[in-house]
């Protein structure tokens, strides 16, 4: 906010202010947050992994307490098995045992850099000491299920470092490029499960995995979390098809209709053309096959596909605004909201 002179000009803009702290910030005398230190305070340290992908053979944590001035030593085995059930933490729905998995790995590394264990020491520094001297062995996905070097050619740049054609979008990092009816474009993932009654988004998310099999059972157990119960049936399509998802859907007791292939024009079932898959995807494939036109799967375009072209063709929301993975969740959430809101507006007025 600024104020404007009986002269026309401003009090702060194009003048330049005293800093009061700038001379205590050039000569290091000024005093920040890391530089407090409390009575009895450790220090941590953590030793996370090379590999972007490895599963865990073992952790020797020994020589780490032998250090002198070392309290603890954590490894994944010291956190509790968790369940893998859909838990709120505040900004949404998360499966919690991929979300203590991210934490402290287990068995398998999932991303270069993932913890494998942490040090609490007296100071820093051994702290630093400690965590270098825990002995982790572990040995690349692609190596460790037959203990045979991983076929083909030799990779031409080392594991981790990217190709010189690689690419990466500075302006949004957590976007990935994803295919769709129109070619390649930089985006996100946004899901829906929509109520078939209605039309209302009963559960919604946004992920940067062009793929939709990981979503599938997070979105049935959002909708639980969300109404109090569990859908009685769901329809997906073929994006959604695979042995686990099937799995999840019959451990929850949902009947299914998640297509197997793509239904191509006057095709009686979504079962597609090719072939093979687990026992799953093939009582699938039965299933649907023997329902034909009258299989319940054919709800899915009069109940879903509607919704995504009113949000985007009826209310002209083509791209999303904001930035960042989690920005971008909040702003699908508000478009969501937006939706069942003028749902329920024009249901009261048809009421009235």
């Amino acid at each position: 906010m600024t104020t404007e002179t009986t002269k026309g000009k401003y009090n702060v803009i194009g003048t330049r202010p005293i800093r009061h702290d700038g001379y205590d910030k050039v000569t290091g005398r000024a005093i920040y947050g890391a530089d407090i230190k409390l009575p009895g305070l450790l220090q941590g340290a953590v030793l996370r992994s090379p590999h972007a992908h490895a599963r865990i053979k073992s952790i020797d944590t020994g020589p780490a307490k032998a250090v002198p001035g070392v309290y603890a030593v954590i490894t994944g085995a010291d956190f509790p098995g968790a369940h893998d059930t859909l838990v709120d933490l505040g900004e949404g729905a998360v499966n919690f045992r991929y979300a203590s998995n991210n934490i402290m790995a287990g068995d398998k590394v999932l991303y270069k850099g993932h913890p494998v264990a942490a040090v609490a020491a007296v100071d820093k520094n051994t702290a630093l000491e400690a965590a270098a001297r825990a002995d982790a062995q572990s040995k690349e996905a692609t190596e460790a299920a037959s203990g045979k070097k991983r076929p083909g050619r030799k990779p031409k740049t080392p594991p981790g470092t990217p190709k010189d054609s690689a690419q990466r979008n500075f302006t949004d990092p957590d976007s990935r490029i994803m295919k769709t009816n129109d070619g390649y474009i930089q985006g996100y993932n946004g899901q829906a499960a929509v109520d078939a009654a209605h039309q209302v988004i009963v559960a919604q998310g946004l992920s940067n995995k062009s793929t939709d099999q990981d979503q599938l059972a997070p979105m049935v157990d959002a909708v639980a979390l969300n109404t109090g119960s569990k859908p009685k049936e769901v329809s997906a399509d073929a994006g959604y098809c695979s042995e686990a998802n099937l799995e999840a859907l019959e451990e929850r007791r949902v009947n299914a209709y998640v297509a197997t292939g793509r239904q191509k024009h006057g095709q009686a079932a979504a079962v597609g053309e090719r072939q093979g898959g687990g026992a799953r995807v093939e009582a699938m494939r039965r299933k649907l096959k023997r329902g034909g036109w009258r299989s319940r799967y054919r709800l899915r375009k009069q109940v879903v596909e509607p919704v995504f072209g009113q949000i985007k063709e009826a209310r002209g929301f083509r791209r999303f605004l904001l930035r960042g993975l989690g920005n971008v969740g909040h702003e699908w959430g508000l478009i969501s909201t937006v939706h069942n809101l003028l749902k329920l507006g024009m249901a009261a007025n048809r009421a009235a």
